[in-house]
C-alpha cells in the first residue's frame, strides 16, 4: 500500500510539472477524410506520406467515419501522399509542402476498381496552404525558406520579417512588440528551445542582444511563424506573441552555401535627416549641404551551410557557421558634451590615471564599439524506422 501511494505521489507530480512546461510546436501535420464513390468514409484506409528530400515516410489508417490523421511531420517538403484501400484505385497527391504548426487538409476521393484508370495523381504548387479551414488556431504569419531567401534584410535577423505581421513594431534596439504588449511578454523558441533573454540583459528580449548580436544565422532557419492569442493548448508561455523557428536539415543530396557581406560608410548614405534641426523650413540643397557622411565603419559577415546525407533515407546532417565582425564609431563632440569640464581638464584627468594608478581610460573623442559574434549549428536525423525518429542538434 505504502508502495501504491508513493507511486501516485510521483505520477502527480510528473503531471504538475509537465502542465507547468512550456509547449511549443516544431512539425507539421496532415488530415482529412477517405472517400469512396459515394461520398461515404471508408473505415481502414492506409495513407503514407513520403517527404522526398530525405525519404522519410509517415503513415496511418482512416478510422470507422474515414478520418486519418498524421501528426508530428516534418515541415517543408515536397511530399508525395499516397492512400490505398483494396478493391479501390490507389490515389496520390504529389508536390504537398507543409507549413510549421499547420495541419495540411485533404479528402481522398478513390474510385472502384472495375474499370482500371491507373493511379489519380494531383499535383500541388509549393506555398498552397489552406488558410481558411478548421485547423487554423488563431491570427497567425507564416515565413516560409522562399520569403526568407527572396526578402531583403539588413541586420540577417529574425525580426527583419516579423514585420510581415500587421501587428508588430521594431524599435532601434530590434525589440519586437506585438499588439502593443512588451517585447518582453513575447516567446522565441527554436526548435522548440527557449531563445529569450531571461535575465533581462537585452534591450531586445533575445539572447545575445546586450552585445548586438543574434542568437542564431539566419541561413539555418527553414520556416517560423508568428502567432497572436492561439487558441491551442500546444502554445503556451507568451502573452504577445510566440515566435517559433525551425532550422534546415539534410536531405538525400548534398545541399550547401558560402555567403559573405561586407559594409561600410563608402556603401552607405549620409547622416539622417532627424539629426539635423529645422528640416522643415530648408530647402534641399541646404538640407544636402548639412547632411555629412557617416563616419568610418565596418560591418563584416562570413559564413557557410552544408547538409546531405550520411545513410540515403535514413541518416542526415546538416551543419551552419557563421562569423560577424562589425566595428561602429562612437563619435564625441564638446560642443554636444553637457558637463563643465574642459578638453584640458579631461586630457589632465586621463594623464592624471596613468601617471599615478598606471591606469590608462582611453581617448574620449574616438571610441570604436566593436562586436564579435560567432554562431556554429550542427543537426543530426536519423529515421530510425517507420515509427520513430530521433533529431539531435547542437549551437
Amino acid at each position: 500500500m505504502k508502495k501504491i501511494t508513493q507511486i501516485l505521489m510521483l505520477a502527480t507530480l510528473g503531471l504538475f510539472l509537465a502542465g507547468t512546461s512550456i509547449a511549443q510546436i516544431t512539425t507539421s501535420g496532415m488530415n482529412g477524410k477517405v472517400t469512396g464513390p459515394d461520398g461515404n468514409g471508408l473505415i481502414g484506409a492506409t495513407v503514407v506520406a513520403i517527404h522526398v528530400p530525405t525519404g522519410t515516410q509517415f503513415g496511418g489508417i482512416s478510422d470507422a467515419e474515414g478520418f486519418f490523421r498524421l501528426p508530428n511531420m516534418d515541415v517543408g517538403g515536397p511530399y508525395t501522399v499516397k492512400v490505398s484501400y483494396i478493391g479501390y484505385e490507389a490515389w496520390t497527391k504529389e508536390s504537398v509542402y507543409l507549413t510549421l504548426g499547420q495541419t495540411f487538409k485533404m479528402n481522398p476521393g478513390l474510385r472502384t476498381s472495375e474499370v482500371r484508370l491507373g493511379e489519380v495523381a494531383v499535383i500541388g504548387q509549393r506555398g498552397t496552404v489552406n488558410i481558411f479551414d478548421g485547423n487554423r488556431t488563431g491570427a497567425e504569419t507564416l515565413v516560409s525558406i522562399d520569403k526568407i531567401d527572396a526578402m531583403p534584410t539588413v541586420g540577417r535577423d529574425l525580426t527583419d520579417f516579423t514585420r510581415l505581421t500587421p501587428q508588430a513594431t521594431v524599435d532601434d534596439n530590434s525589440a519586437i512588440s506585438i499588439a502593443g504588449v512588451n517585447n518582453r511578454y513575447n516567446s522565441l523558441t527554436i526548435d522548440g528551445g527557449y531563445q529569450n533573454d531571461a535575465f533581462g540583459l537585452a534591450a531586445s528580449g533575445v539572447n545575445g542582444g546586450q552585445t548586438g548580436g543574434t542568437p542564431i544565422s539566419l541561413d539555418a532557419i527553414e520556416q517560423f511563424q508568428v502567432t497572436i492569442a492561439p487558441y491551442d493548448v500546444r502554445y503556451s508561455g507568451f502573452a504577445g506573441a510566440g515566435i517559433n523557428a525551425v532550422t534546415r536539415r539534410g536531405t538525400n543530396q548534398f545541399h550547401g552555401s558560402l555567403y559573405g557581406f561586407y559594409r561600410n560608410q563608402d556603401l552607405s548614405g549620409k547622416t539622417p535627416l532627424n539629426r539635423i534641426s529645422g528640416v522643415e523650413d530648408m530647402t534641399k540643397e541646404e538640407i544636402d549641404a548639412e547632411r555629412e557622411k557617416l563616419a568610418d565603419f565596418t560591418a563584416i559577415t562570413t559564413g557557410f551551410r552544408l547538409g546531405g546525407p550520411i545513410i540515403k533515407n535514413k541518416l542526415h546532417f546538416f551543419v551552419n557557421g557563421e562569423m560577424q565582425r562589425d566595428a561602429t564609431p562612437q563619435p564625441f563632440s564638446l560642443d554636444n558634451y553637457n558637463g563643465d569640464a574642459t578638453a584640458t581638464e579631461l586630457n589632465a584627468l586621463r594623464d592624471h590615471l596613468i601617471s599615478k594608478y598606471g591606469y590608462d581610460p582611453g581617448s574620449y573623442d574616438a571610441n570604436t564599439t566593436e562586436l564579435k559574434s560567432d554562431k556554429f549549428l550542427a543537426r543530426l536525423d536519423w529515421n530510425i524506422n517507420q515509427t520513430h525518429k530521433l533529431m539531435l542538434r547542437h549551437s
